[in-house]
Order: structure tokens, then C-alpha cells, then sequence
């Protein structure tokens, strides 16, 4: 944050005014506040006495240097009051946008808020409904909620809370002891607290004192940006001492790398600095504090903006004022403004275009090769999608793009209610692996504070740039041309508590809480109180359904009218900007995952519902026994956990449990009623997230996904169907709308989420915080853009990262590498003839091999014996023409080459047994549903004596989920419902 102090402008000057170089160490900054802290003492008429013994030294007790930090804290909240600067980006917020329009304004500018269907998109621009909380608050006067409804009102809608984020220590939060108290400062509050001071001294020191250029000249900091940033660049291309091997650049990179993998807190990163740089020789250029560390990413250019609302009323404030136009609260007291982060999109979509292959690979959407011409496969098959290309629309074009919203709050601390909301873009036209890693990701805002957004302010200056993206601007490409690109914004995705904020809706636990319907619900008894339950229309199962129209006509007849209309509030800022109904989509991991199967999980283990018929509670240690049997291949990130961790269970283990372990480990355990239907579940998801859908098998998921909603209430209770249970009649129309579940899954952005949340050390200066982590995320591709892949540094960030690369000889003809050593073999006469029955080929050598890569997939054998937890030998494959199950033994190169890595050869073979599939079937009376599990067989267990195959490994498909049990003579495999989401 800046801090600006007026000078004379007579040019005449005083000694304070002389050009004198800016203290470098601690003790002599501490010394030249303590004569700025004297100066402000004589220049008040303060006892110089009294100064002094505010002053501590160096060494001086904790306690006396919080006193001036306090001191400090106050002269910089001066120096901003003083200036009227009361943000760092203020004049930037100025200049770019206009005050809000009030109420009578949007009232003369909308008439009749008549909105044209083929330009609904552009017509908002000349409306500017603006739901801010203040314009809320006088569009909706009236708003009653009955008493059934009292959970979801209004004011709860539009968060009437204040949150102080911007000061630098509110007191009356923050304040320690009192002047004349005795105290004791925790080591790590004490570590931040020293962290502050240097901040507060280095950026008042370089106020009060001029810094001269080369020349001699007196320059004001702020004018050397452009020169800083160049400095910077070349001071980290320096090594980090003489002859290192490692530049500042690429120090600072794996420190930053490391500390995000590993959660590392504040205190150890600046541990960990000192450390490294003690193993350095002397002189180097290691950043020693974690203040230092911060500054060489925080001094490169980041285009930030911060905009200010009103802490009081969430009023969005777009000049300078002394009093809030809504609430009419001073706008000069402490805590008064409050602020969100906005970092501009086109700038981040420029930098992403100069990228090597980043055109190339915004063509995957014509250059693909679909399973089945009809089938969804991706976003591009979804009727949403094919709207912007019939007919020559936007997304005809090879230059355009479409973008995917995603919002969600991350808790920062477990001993503060500070969270962060950051609002999130992906960019859809890259190919599904491209578009969900990080770099690739466009992060547009942070919002943070005590509260949750007011989404009303939080997503208004992104309908302006939305906009301008869909008007188009000028990129350059690395062939040095230049291209306009035209951006729509296609949908979005979030948990249902986010969405109904986004959409300016009643909270889902209200009536009329589904956004794809205007079921109302019903408020039922469950247990000693209430809840809001969704019966299952038998006439009209998923309807009536909103459309984009009626939900726009919805949210303009509740801002006329002062009143809640079918559950809407009034107007959103992407109901014109996107279709808000079809394009909102149902997000399985937050609805299904930890939504349908967390709840029926703990409802069949849970000891209080013990009387019920579906329950379980006593036979957890029978269910342990098998679930902790399993062995998960490769691609499952965790090993299963037992029952009694059931709270402790991660979206990604619910969805281990419910496409592969459940029905396996649950079967005969369960009640024979309840685990038919739970079967129902089971494979209508794992469809909805395959690789390819057919219009057929969309069909009968959606015949499937009525009879088991319509069974729910009768076999849990009617207080059991929420709405999580009611929008699962929605989903075939999500997936015929926007493509696969997995396409629009919040799980890339929870990983997002995750690397934000690992830049935040400690409760103090959040919004200082931010500015340094937002640097750090956006800038931290590029820079990593500039190491080389295959060198020691590139390869230790890119392992970090999640994306390490394999070491192995690679087969390019087959796309696959061999993982660990190959070693000759002497092939025996029942292998021999196994290999005759595949190749023509003859040789006398051959070699033996374990394990081999394909993609992200991992194949390995039974001969590999260093794998304990995991078991990734049981395969899908292609066998003379059918689809058959098989457990590889080993593989084998025959006959050998003279090749050297990588090898051209494709004689690569895989020796197997075969399973057979057993009589006994998991889903019994099927002929009403159709339902099959189809993906998940049940097959005999291998017989010692089992016949040895041989296949090229090209026949091999996939990798399976296998899983005997010791009470079962039968075995159970099942396959991956396709192989791009990641775990």
C-alpha cells in the first residue's frame, strides 16, 4: 500500500528534504524512525521525554517494539488519510469506471427491460442493472419472508455484515495489550509483527526520503517501476554466488514450488531461506527473509485492481467521496472501506497466446477423434455449445474461445473466519488435459473477508470486461501475427450455496431453491426439527423448467416489484451475459459425492439411525474387512480408508467408493432393496462421466435417474429428499447441455483453491497477503516457462507440480515407455507358444520388462513385486475381437533390436491369464430399469493352472480396479469411467 506525504512546491527545500540514501539493515531504518518519530513529536508539541521512552532499541522487549509498531501503523493510516488515497489502486478505480447508477437512474434507463433473444447478450450493456447490496436494498423495499421461510431471508441473501479489509491493523480486532499493559507476543505473531515493521519502515522511509537515481537526481519511487522491473529480471538471471549452478531465479522458483506442495507456514519458508543460503558460499545473492522473498515477486509488474465498496452496505464505490450514497456512513473512519481484487483477463489471455502451441491446441475441437459421431464426448457436443457454431457463430471461428466460470470460498484459518473467494475461468476450446492444469487457468478476482461476497459487487466490473472480451481484441501468436479474438462467456459451475448467490436466488434449502425448476418444495418434520424436502413429481418429474427467458423475466418482475419471484431475488450479473439456466451446471463432485453418497453413507453406518432397516451400524467391522482389502491400481491417488474415518473422506475417495468399491463390498451385506437401488446410482454416474455417451444410453440414464429419486422418499423418508436428491432428475439435461460430468467438475479448481490457500501465512495484513500471492500465482508459469523442461531445476518444479516426467527408454511407433530395467530372458516352450499364436516373427533373444507407461496410465505385472497397496496388473483388453479380463505376468520384447532410446520397434508383447466371467450377476430384476452395472464384472478367480496368452501391447486398453475379498470365491473388476479426469 502506498503511502503519500505532501511537499512544498516552491522547490526551495529544507534539509528534510535532502537526497539521502534509503537505510539498508534493520537497525539503521529503526534509527531513522526514531528521528521521524521525534520530528512528528516536536511538530505536535509532544515531551521529547515522552517520545524517547516510546522509542525501544533494537534489542528492546517485544512489548516495546508492538508500541511502535503501533506508532508506525498509525503514521502510514495518516499519511493515507491525509492524501485521500484510500487504497492502493485508487485512482486506478477512479479513472475506469463511473459511480453506480441509483435506483431512479436504472429506473428512467430500463423503462420495460425489454431484452431482444438474438442480442440478449449485448442489450444488458445499455441497462446496466447493477445488484449491488444498496441498489438491492432500493429495488427490493418491500420484501416480506413467511415464517416457514425464515432461514433463507432476504437480508441473508445480501449479507448485511461489515468487514474492515484493508486497514492495516484494525485495533478494535487486532490490538494485542493496551499501552500501559503487560504482555507476552506469541513467536509467530512476534515473527509476523518483525515482517510488518520492515514493511512499514522500508515504504515510509521511502516517502519521507527522495531516492536519487544514478545521476544524483532526486526521483520518487514510484517512478522507478519500469527501471525496477528490469533490475529485477536481471538481478534474478544472476547466479547465486559465483560459480553456482543455480540462478536467483531459479532458487526462488523451487523455494516458492516446494512451499506450495508442501503447505509450508510462514515461519518455515523463512527458516528454509536462511538454511539455503547458510549452504551457500559468501558472497551470494539469497533472499534470507521471507519479506525479501515476497518483494522479488511483488516488484514485478502484476495488473492488479483493487475496487472499494463500502464495508457497511457492500456499496460499490467508484470515486472519491466522504459520505457512502446508500448508508450514508463515513467513508473516512477505519474499516470503513473494504476491498476485492479484480486482475485483468485480456492481458492474461494475451500472455497465453504467445505461448508456444497454445493456438495449435485451441484446435482440438476440429481436429478430434470422436468414439461415436453422435455420442457427447466433450463441451462441443453439448446443444449449448453447437448453438455458437451453427450458422457461422462465434465459435465457428478458429480464433475464438469460450470461457467456464467457478467460484467457491476457501477457509484461510482454522482460528479465523477469514476466507477467500476467488472467482476462476477456464477456457474451454483446449483440450480437456490442457485446460484444467494450472497455468492454463484464468484467475479474475479474489474476494476476501469475514463474510461472503455480496456477488452483487464482487461480479460487477467483470460484466464490463465480459463484454469487452465478446466485443474482441488484438492478440499476437509466436509466428509473429496478430489475430482478434472474440470470447462468450458459456456457463459455469460451483456448490449450490455459491450458485444461489451468483444467481441471486433464495438459498437451495428454501422454496424454490432448484435453479433448473420452480418445484417450490415443502417444508417437512426430520428428527426434533424441520427441513425442506422436494417430493418427487410423478407428473412432472424435472418441470416446470426454467428457461433463461423466464428466469430473466423472473428477476426483473422481483426488482420492479420489490419482492422474491420463484425463488429469484432480481437481477444477476451474467443473466444477460450467458444462458444463466442451461448454462449453470450441476456440479457432481459437491451434488453427488459429498452431496447423495456422503449422506447415504453415513445414514447406512451411522449408530443413530440404528433402527432403521437400511442400517449398518453393526456390521462396519464385516464392511472394513473387504474395503480395506483393496488394492488400487495406479491412477486412484488414495488407498481406501476404513468406515470409522468416514468424516475424514475426500470428494476423490467418495468417488472411489461409489463407481468401484461400494457395490463389491456391499454386496450381501446391505439390504437386498436398498442395494438395488443404490446400484441404480452407481451406474447412471459413472455413464454421465464416461469418455463417450450415446443418445441411447442419455435416454435410459434418464428413465433410470426417475425410478430411483421416485423410490428415495420411500425407502429414507421424505425429510431425507434435499435438494441434492431433487436435482438428480436435472443431470441428462446438464450433460445434454454442457457435455460429460466430468467436463465442468469443480475438481481442477479445487486443486486451484488449494495452491491460493498454501500462500497465506498467519491472520495479519490479508489484503498485503493477497497482492503477493495473486503476483506469485500469476506470474509463476511464465517464469517456469523460462527453465528448460529437461534440466535438474525444470525437471525438480515440474515433479513438484505434479507432472514429473518418466525416465524410461520410450517406444515412440507405440507411444508407450518402458519403465525399469529390461533383462534378458530365455523364453520356454509354453511361452514360445503363446507367442506364435500372435507374430510371424522368429529371433533368438528376447528381454523381459515389468512395467510400462502409456499416457498418465501405468501398466504393470504380476512379477513386479514392489507394489503393496497398489495392484495395477488386472487389464482390460481386446482378444480376438471381444472385450476380456485378463492379469499380466510380465512383458516381453521379442526378438531383440539394436535400437537406442528411443526404440522405433512395435514387437512388444504381454503375457496374461485370462479370467472368466462368473454367472453371478450384481443387479438382480433389472428387465424394468435395463440396468446392468455393465462396468463393474464379476468373474472367477484365476486357477493356478490358467492357459499363458500373448498379446501385443497395443491390445491392452485399460488399466482395472480389482478387488477379492477372502469370503468371496468370486472376484470383482471394474473399469475407469474414462481416462482424462484425473484423481
Amino acid at each position: 500500500m502506498d503511502c503519500h506525504h505532501d511537499h512544498d512546491d516552491d522547490g526551495s527545500g529544507s534539509v528534510d528534504d535532502i537526497a539521502m540514501p534509503v537505510p539498508n539493515s534493520r537497525s539503521s531504518k529503526w534509527r531513522h524512525m526514531k528521528r521521524m518519530l521525534r520530528e512528528d513529536a516536536a511538530a505536535e508539541d509532544i515531551s521529547s521525554d515522552d517520545t524517547e521512552m516510546d522509542i525501544p532499541e533494537m534489542s528492546s522487549s517485544r512489548s516495546s517494539r508492538w508500541r511502535l509498531f503501533k506508532k508506525l501503523r498509525d503514521k502510514a493510516e495518516a499519511g493515507i488519510d491525509s492524501d485521500n488515497g484510500d487504497g492502493p489502486s485508487s485512482s486506478t478505480t477512479q479513472s475506469r469506471r463511473s459511480r453506480s447508477p441509483s435506483h431512479g437512474e436504472l429506473e428512467d434507463m430500463q423503462p420495460s427491460l425489454e431484452v431482444d433473444d438474438d442480442d440478449q447478450a449485448q442489450h444488458f450493456d445499455d441497462q446496466h442493472l447493477s445488484p449491488s447490496h444498496g441498489e438491492l436494498e432500493d429495488m427490493q423495499p418491500s420484501l416480506e419472508v413467511d415464517d416457514d421461510d425464515q432461514a433463507q431471508q432476504f437480508d441473508d441473501q445480501h449479507l448485511f455484515m461489515s468487514s474492515p479489509l484493508h486497514s492495516w491493523v484494525a485495533a478494535e480486532n487486532h490490538s494485542l495489550v493496551t499501552e500501559d499493559d503487560d504482555y507476552e507476543i506469541a513467536d509467530e505473531d512476534a515473527e509476523i509483527m518483525d515482517e510488518e515493521l520492515d514493511i512499514l519502515v522500508d515504504e515510509i522511509a521511502d516517502e519521507e526520503l527522495h531516492v536519487p537515481d544514478t545521476e544524483g537526481n532526486n526521483v520518487n519511487p514510484d517512478d522507478l517501476e519500469d527501471t525496477e522491473d528490469d533490475n529485477d529480471a536481471d538481478e534474478g538471471s544472476k547466479p547465486l554466488y559465483e560459480g553456482a549452478p543455480v540462478t536467483l531465479l531459479e532458487s526462488v522458483l523451487m523455494i516458492l514450488t516446494f512451499a506450495m506442495k508442501h503447505q509450508l507456514t510462514g515461519v518455515a519458508i523463512a527458516d528454509l531461506l536462511v538454511l539455503i543460503s547458510l549452504h551457500c558460499m559468501i558472497p551470494n545473492v539469497c533472499k534470507t527473509s521471507l519479506f525479501l522473498f515476497n518483494k522479488f515477486f511483488s516488484s514485478m509488474k502484476s495488473p492488479v485492481t483493487f475496487h472499494k465498496f463500502c464495508s457497511t452496505c457492500y456499496f460499490l464505490l467508484e470515486e472519491e467521496l466522504e459520505l457512502c450514497p446508500i448508508c450514508n456512513s463515513s467513508l473516512s473512519e477505519r474499516g470503513a472501506l473494504s476491498y476485492f481484487i479484480e486482475i485483468p483477463l485480456i492481458q492474461q489471455i494475451r500472455d497465453m497466446f504467445l505461448r508456444d502451441d497454445f493456438y495449435t491446441h485451441l484446435q482440438h475441437r476440429f481436429n478430434r477423434q470422436k468414439k461415436g459421431v453422435h455420442n457427447i464426448e466433450d463441451i462441443y457436443d453439448g446443444e449449448l455449445y453447437k448453438e455458437y457454431v451453427r450458422d457461422g457463430g462465434l465459435l465457428s471461428s478458429p480464433d475464438n474461445i469460450s470461457l467456464l466460470w467457478y467460484t467457491d470460498g476457501i477457509p484461510l484459518f482454522k482460528s479465523s473466519s477469514m476466507s477467500l473467494w476467488p472467482l476462476f475461468f477456464s477456457i474451454n476450446e483446449l483440450p480437456y488435459k490442457k485446460r484444467t492444469v494450472k497455468e492454463n487457468m484464468l484467475i479474475a478476482g479474489l474476494w476476501f473477508g469475514q463474510s461472503k461476497p455480496c456477488m452483487g459487487t464482487f461480479l460487477k466490473p467483470f460484466d464490463q470486461t465480459l463484454k469487452d472480451l465478446r466485443a474482441g481484441f488484438e492478440v499476437h501468436i509466436p509466428d509473429k501475427t496478430s489475430r482478434t479474438v472474440k470470447c462468450v462467456l458459456l456457463g459455469g459451475t460451483c456448490d449450490m450455496p455459491a450458485k444461489s448467490q451468483v444467481l441471486n436466488m433464495v438459498q437451495f434449502n428454501g422454496f424454490f431453491g432448484c435453479s433448473k425448476c420452480v418445484q417450490p418444495g415443502e417444508t417437512v418434520e426430520s428428527g426434533g426439527g424441520h427441513t425442506h424436502a422436494y417430493p418427487f413429481n410423478m407428473e412432472n418429474p424435472s418441470g416446470p423448467q426454467r428457461t433463461s427467458e423466464s428466469f430473466r423475466q423472473d428477476a426483473e418482475t422481483a426488482y420492479q416489484e420489490g419482492k422474491r419471484v420463484n425463488g429469484i431475488n432480481g437481477p444477476s450479473w451474467f443473466l444477460y451475459l450467458t444462458d444463466i439456466v442451461r448454462g449453470t451446471a450441476l456440479d457432481y463432485m459437491h451434488q453427488i459425492l459429498l452431496g447423495v453418497t456422503r449422506k447415504l453413507t453415513h445414514m447406512w453406518f451411522d449408530s443413530s439411525h440404528h433402527r432403521e432397516p437400511y442400517s449398518l451400524s453393526k456390521r462396519i467391522k464385516d464392511v472394513n474387512a473387504r474395503l480395506l482389502q483393496v488394492r488400487p491400481p495406479n491412477f486412484i491417488s488414495r488407498a481406501p480408508s476404513s468406515i470409522q474415518k468416514l468424516k475424514f473422506w475426500k470428494a476423490s475417495e467418495f468417488r472411489s467408493w461409489l463407481f468401484y468399491y461400494s457395490a463389491p463390498v456391499l454386496f450381501n451385506i446391505l439390504p437386498t432393496i436398498y442395494y438395488q437401488h443404490h446400484l441404480l446410482l452407481v451406474e447412471v454416474i459413472y455413464t454421465l462421466n464416461s469418455s463417450s455417451i450415446s443418445p441411447e444410453s442419455l435416454d435410459r440414464c434418464e428413465f433410470i435417474l426417475k425410478y430411483y429419486v421416485n423410490l428415495y422418499a420411500t425407502l429414507y423418508g421424505l425429510s431425507s429428499m434435499g435438494i441434492n436428491v431433487h436435482s438428480i432428475v436435472h443431470l441428462t439435461d446438464t450433460v445434454r447441455d454442457l457435455g460429460p460430468l466430468f467436463v465442468y467438475s469443480c475438481f481442477p479448481f479445487e486443486s486451484l483453491n488449494g495452491d491460493l490457500k498454501a500462500l497465506f501465512h498467519g491472520t495479519q495484513f490479508i489484503d498485503k497477503q493477497i497482492a503477493s500471492a495473486v503476483s506469485k500465482i500469476i506470474k509463476l508459469p511464465a517464469l517456469i516457462e523460462k527453465l528448460d523442461d529437461d534440466s535438474p531445476v525444470g525437471t525438480f518444479i515440474k515433479s513438484l507440480r505434479g507432472r514429473a516426467s518418466r525416465k524410461g527408454m520410450k517406444v515412440g511407433v507405440l507411444d508407450i515407455m518402458i519403465l525399469g530395467q529390461m533383462k534378458p530372458k530365455k523364453v520356454n516352450h509354453l511361452e514360445m507358444a503363446a507367442l506364435g499364436r500372435c507374430t510371424d516373427l522368429v529371433g533368438e533373444k528376447s528381454m523381459i520388462f515389468l512395467r510400462f507407461a502409456r499416457g498418465q496410465q501405468v501398466f504393470s505385472s504380476a512379477l513386479y513385486k514392489r507394489q503393496y497397496v497398489r495392484d495395477s496388473t488386472v487389464v482390460v483388453l481386446m482378444y480376438h475381437g471381444n472385450l476380456r479380463y485378463g492379469q499380466v505376468q510380465f512383458y516381453l520384447k521379442y526378438p531383440t533390436c539394436d535400437c537406442i532410446n528411443p526404440c522405433t520397434c512395435s514387437n512388444y508383447y504381454a503375457f496374461l491369464k485370462l479370467y472368466e466371467e462368473s454367472s453371478m450377476k450384481l443387479v438382480k430384476n433389472g428387465e424394468r430399469t435395463k440396468a446392468t452395472l455393465y462396468h463393474i464384472v464379476v468373474c472367477k478367480a484365476l486357477s493356478p493352472n490358467a492357459n499363458l496368452i500373448a498379446v501385443p501391447v497395443t491390445d491392452l486398453i485399460d488399466v482395472c480396479v480389482f478387488m477379492a475379498f477372502k469370503d468371496q470365491s468370486e472376484v470383482f473388476i471394474a473399469q475407469a469411467p474414462n481416462q482424462l479426469e484425473s484423481d
